[in-house]
């Protein structure tokens, strides 16, 4: 278990499945709990991702599982939005409508209508949250709310080494560059995969 965060899948995982679920399910309900959806995304635009995990780590405790569940969540807001988006539009197709009027029941039409159709944009999102997933883990360990000793992070390697900069700048420069250059080469990847999609990878991106 105290390997998966290094490996930025999990997190992404939680957001997109989750997200995609809630998000195509208030498309699809609409009224009170599209609702409640849209203001559960609203609360989380209005604070800054990293204070909301670490307010959550502190609170239920500094945990692998926990920091992974934190991230998850807070990713899956994002998600939200973007598959709530897809699902409206979706809505109004004539091949929705008709399994409607065959009496097919929501869980059905999330699953077999709308939920095949935007699996692509599901691929560019997951992409965008390991990304990101991987610099928030990087920045919490920085500054003591992510993973501790012994396990290995490059946000831990460059807390530890800051106090030799002067004189050691390598310590530093070797993990931050390690973390650039998988965020940027995961990025390059989602953008590349939107392009070929013929999505739009900003979109994923802005909604945190």
């Amino acid at each position: 278990m105290k390997a998966l965060l290094r490996n930025p899948a999990c997190p992404g995982i939680i957001a997109v499945v989750g997200g995609a679920v809630l998000g195509l399910s208030a498309a699809f309900m609409r009224g009170a709990f599209d609702d409640c959806m849209l203001r559960l995304v609203e609360m989380k635009l209005a604070v800054p991702t990293i204070l909301f995990v670490a307010i959550f780590v502190t609170g239920f405790g500094q945990s692998i599982p926990i920091l992974i569940l934190a991230i998850g969540i807070i990713q899956m807001m994002g998600v939200i939005r973007t598959t709530r988006a897809a699902g409206i539009v979706l809505m109004e197709q004539g091949y929705v409508r008709a399994a409607q009027l065959n009496g097919e029941s929501g869980p059905k039409i999330i699953l077999r209508e709308l939920l095949p159709n935007v699996a692509d944009l599901m691929a560019v999102e997951f992409a965008l949250r390991a990304s990101s997933a991987l610099l928030l883990v990087s920045a919490l360990s920085f500054l003591g709310l992510g993973i501790s000793p012994p396990t290995p992070d490059w946000g831990l390697m460059v807390e530890d080494a800051m106090a030799l900069l002067d004189s050691e700048p390598h310590l530093v420069l070797a993990p931050a560059l390690a973390i650039s250059t998988l965020v940027l080469g995961i990025n390059l990847a989602a953008e590349g995969l939107a392009e070929a999609l013929g999505l739009d990878a900003a979109r994923g991106g802005a909604s945190g």
